[in-house]
């Protein structure tokens, strides 16, 4: 087990024909006095499962009841370096659990279909610095962009009469 990756303990148990989503099976996860409950789920095939995500290292002793019971240790070692945590808002940002900052990416907009029976005057707006900048002054048609990977892009087509 290593700190913010998915664990996940597998168990055979009795094969079901329907109702997989309603199924009994819940997991208590405990570190240092502190506990987490999730719930498991039915795979097919007579496997069930259970995932947790441990959050912080130590010795985590777990019990899994319901629909297959068991329980056991684990060591959880320190995260490597590459797993960051959960992703939270802190003030105007955001960043993983452990401090390191986060920075979202969003959507690319590659190929604008605009009518081909008018110009259009297509802009690119960057929501969070509040600039505007001209991407085509006569586009038409299908339209090719290209825009910067960068969160917080808009892109505005105003016909051009």
């Amino acid at each position: 087990m290593r700190q913010y990756e998915t664990f996940e303990l597998q168990f055979a148990g009795e094969a079901l024909t329907a109702d997989y989503a309603d199924i009994p099976l819940v997991a208590e996860f405990t570190c240092s006095g502190e506990s987490k409950t999730v719930k498991g789920f039915y795979d097919g095939e007579g496997r069930y499962i259970v995932r947790f995500l441990p959050e912080k290292t130590g010795e985590y002793s777990w019990k899994v009841t319901g629909a297959v019971n068991a329980e056991g240790h684990e060591t959880c070692e320190a995260a490597d370096g590459v797993h960051h945590g959960l992703v939270k808002a802190v003030d105007t940002h955001f960043e993983y659990e452990d401090g390191k900052l986060f920075t979202p990416f969003g959507t690319t907009v590659y190929a604008l279909p605009l009518p081909e029976d008018k110009y259009y005057r297509v802009e690119l707006i960057d929501v969070w610095n509040r600039i505007r900048t001209v991407l085509n002054e006569n586009a038409f048609g299908t339209t090719k962009l290209r825009l910067p990977g960068k969160e917080g892009l808009a892109v505005l087509a105003t016909r051009i009469d």
